[in-house]
């Protein structure tokens, strides 16, 4: 007859050692990356309830993908200008990318949400004007006002632009907004980010059984 303490014992050492797989699975509980990105935009949704913004305008290519699930070709790079997003309060995100026919085709559930106007001008004033007339047409369309706005980066473009085309809102902190939502992590956050370090591990141990006396940086590599 097995003991409480064994059975325990057992609970705890399957706990440690289990890992799920990385493709999705009828038959075992694993990342569900739909319900993630799901708990992400209720998050954000929240946060900006929570700071009393109108709206949350993001430009860091992270962000975005946290409330859109919108990936730019080149991630896990950051450079403003891979892609946009609008969050108005009570609204799902519009989203700005210069790779406008591909977030078409990889994001349905972004449909009907994808601006037409470039994201790659915002560093320029006339692109950057572009954008903010833009947003201004989408919350006057969604009937959210422009009191409070947030931005989480701002470009030196943008800081000129956004003034000018919403001259009585005021500005507030968005990265603070957006890391209210970010800073505590969903069930399905906390296991990619198992499977990264897994994947990180692996490759270093493998990498230590190359480095050897004499070998060069590219042979390891």
């Amino acid at each position: 007859m097995e003991t409480s303490s064994s059975s325990s014992e057992r609970g705890a050492m399957v706990e440690q050692t289990f890992r799920p797989g990385t493709i999705s699975v009828d038959w075992e509980t694993r990342i569900d990356y739909e319900r993630m990105k799901r708990e992400r935009l209720a998050k954000a949704k929240k946060a900006v309830e929570d700071a009393g913004v109108d709206a949350l305008i993001l430009t860091a290519p992270e962000d975005v993908r946290y409330v859109s699930g919108l990936r730019t070709v080149d991630m896990p790079q950051v450079h403003l200008g891979r892609a946009m997003a609008l969050l108005a309060r009570g609204q799902d995100p519009v989203v700005y990318t210069p790779l406008r026919e591909y977030a078409e085709e990889t994001t349905p559930w972004l449909q009907g949400r994808i601006s037409r106007v470039n994201c790659w001008g915002m560093d320029t004033l006339e692109g950057a004007r572009a954008l903010a007339k833009d947003i201004a047409e989408w919350l006057a369309r969604m009937g959210v006002p422009a009191r409070t706005l947030a931005v989480d980066f701002w470009t030196p473009a943008l800081r000129r632009a956004l003034p000018e085309v919403f001259p009585r809102a005021k500005w507030v902190d968005g990265y603070k907004t957006i890391m209210k939502a970010r800073v505590i992590k969903t069930p399905d956050e906390i296991g990619c980010l198992k499977m990264a370090y897994s994947i990180t591990a692996a490759g270093m141990e493998a990498g230590l059984e190359y480095a050897r006396p004499g070998r060069t940086e590219t042979e390891v590599q």
